[in-house]
């Protein structure tokens, strides 16, 4: 039997020869057809837009907040004005809803640029209630591309008529209703537009920064903070910064600390903040104080350096405040010695690290050996690591004495760092220590000896190298080999006879390459 399918028909007949489109019911008709009814279709989304545009200008609320709400669901253009159109519904139910459709279209990327539109949204930003202005205030990132674009304007210059380009600013009654949002009820609303009033090409009268620098609120305040710089100069600013200096907050006062800092040095008058802070109840308030006025030029106190070392040597680690403190010990120059000394006996790895690496540093350490065996000693790899890399290519000298306590180590990146040492060691001390780091357990102290015994071409090197060329361990042979091609004097001739007489070897063939790229055949 044929049979014959009809996409997107909403009624078919079944009969003997074909199935076809008739009507519903499923009824039997004169020619024995059977009628079967199935679902109507979907609306289409513009039937569906449209239903929803006739739903906000329903009377009843809940019908215009459900259309708002599934606005939000298609961003384009049409909808936003649908939208925005909305947003001066007399309930704030539909109003909050609008907004986060709003939101929505921005975040979907159906960002909203014609001023005229994006000022209607912005206005919300004086809303009666509180949750559209919060929605509006958080948007405002979002807004200023549509509320500062540039424009254009004729004037005359020397007779002649030109066009030159006008900097994008807000309209009066939108910076009124701004400045009105900066002593908002609402704390979150005064964050966001204290946060981007700079954006919005506006600055806000001197008591009304003094105001927020005295809010109620910490996140407002730290806000608050951030901006201080653009109304240092103005009446009342320091007074506010000064009285900060008691705030209960341990936060606020640390965070006045950095900002004082940056003031200070274009404003002398704001380090008396930093003074009276050194005197702070708080360790890390006090501390911090102290060394941005050693940044700013002023000396420490030998009591304070005392609390610095107390504050650190009691931080669990490099992290966080303590981090912070650390890095800025520079400041204090010859004075932070004594903080590094009194820190390397630290249970903080990092912090041992740290501080040996600068103590080594501030003293120039590696000229003395005694000054850094200890620190090769220490339990964690990270210290001695930290301080071999400060050691290399440092050290100029090293004794008989302190070579054979570093081949003695039990760890092998020490023993490593020893072998490295016979270059700058005496030929006697080289004489006497070579072998113990010849017989090491670990290949890589082994081969780095090799490489520096050809390095400094000590005696009886070159047989040493040929003999190690037919060590089973190939970081061996490979220390060996290239110590030979580095001398064509006598290492080379000791290479080629190896090969001739071991041909077939691993570490020939690669052997034969090097002396092939050297223009050499062997």
């Amino acid at each position: 039997m044929p049979l014959v399918f009809a996409m997107g028909l909403s009624k078919l007949v079944y009969s003997q020869d074909v199935i076809s489109p008739v009507s519903i019911e499923g009824n039997q008709t004169d020619n024995n057809q059977t009628e079967v009814t199935l679902p109507a279709m979907r609306s289409s989304i513009d039937n569906t837009l449209n239903q929803a545009s006739q739903k906000l200008k329903s009377s009843k609320v809940e019908e215009r907040v459900g259309a708002a709400k599934l606005l939000g669901k298609y961003a384009n253009a049409q909808v936003s004005l649908l939208l925005i159109g909305a947003l001066d519904d007399s309930s704030e139910l539909v109003r909050r809803a609008v907004m986060v459709s709003l939101v929505e279209h921005f975040n979907n990327g159906a960002p909203i640029y014609e001023q005229a539109l994006v000022e209607k949204i912005f206005s919300k930003i004086g809303d009666p209630d509180v949750e559209v202005r919060r929605e509006t205030s958080a948007l405002i990132p979002r807004l200023i591309p549509g509320l500062m674009r540039s424009g254009m304007e004729r004037i005359q210059v020397n007779g002649r008529s030109i066009l030159r380009s006008v900097p994008g600013k807000l309209r009066q009654d939108l910076q009124d209703l701004a400045n009105q949002a900066l002593i908002d009820p609402d704390s979150i609303v005064r964050q966001n537009v204290l946060k981007h009033h700079f954006s919005l090409r506006f600055q806000m009268e001197s008591q009304t920064f003094v105001r927020l620098l005295g809010d109620k609120d910490v996140s407002v305040l730290l806000v608050a903070l951030d901006q201080a710089r653009m109304y240092a100069a103005q009446s009342g600013t320091y007074d506010q910064m000064e009285a900060l200096t008691k705030h209960s907050d341990v936060g606020v006062r640390a965070k006045l600390a950095r900002t004082v800092l940056s003031l200070g040095r274009s404003f002398p008058q704001y380090r008396k903040i930093l003074r009276i802070l050194t005197n702070d109840p708080v360790d890390e308030v006090a501390t911090l104080s102290a060394v941005d006025l050693a940044r700013l030029g002023e000396r420490v106190s030998n009591q304070m350096i005392d609390r610095i070392i107390a504050y650190l040597s009691k931080a669990k680690g490099l992290f966080g405040k303590a981090e912070s403190l650390f890095y800025s010990l520079s400041a204090l120059g010859s004075d932070a010695k004594r903080i590094y000394t009194a820190l390397l006996e630290h249970p903080s790895a990092s912090m041992r690290s740290q501080a040996w690496v600068r103590h080594l540093t501030l003293s120039e350490g590696w000229k003395n050996a005694s000054s850094w065996r200890y620190a090769l000693q220490d339990r964690d790899i990270k210290v001695r690591k930290a301080v071999l890399s400060l050691l290399r290519g440092r050290v100029e000298q090293i004794n008989r004495n302190d070579l054979t306590n570093l081949i003695k180590s039990r760890h092998v990146e020490v023993r490593s760092f020893a072998s490295e040492l016979l270059l700058v060691a005496e030929k006697e001390v080289v004489k006497e220590c070579f072998f113990d780091l010849l017989i090491d357990e670990d290949s890589l102290v082994r081969s780095t000896t090799l490489r520096a015994l050809a390095k400094i071409q000590a005696d009886g090197w070159v047989d040493l190298h040929a003999r190690s060329l037919k060590d089973k361990d190939y970081a061996i042979q490979r220390a060996a080999m290239d110590g030979l091609l580095g001398d064509h004097k006598v290492g080379l001739p000791a290479l080629l006879k190896y090969l001739r007489q071991y041909p077939a070897e691993r570490i020939s063939a690669l052997a034969r390459r090097e002396l092939q790229q050297m223009g050499i055949n062997p």
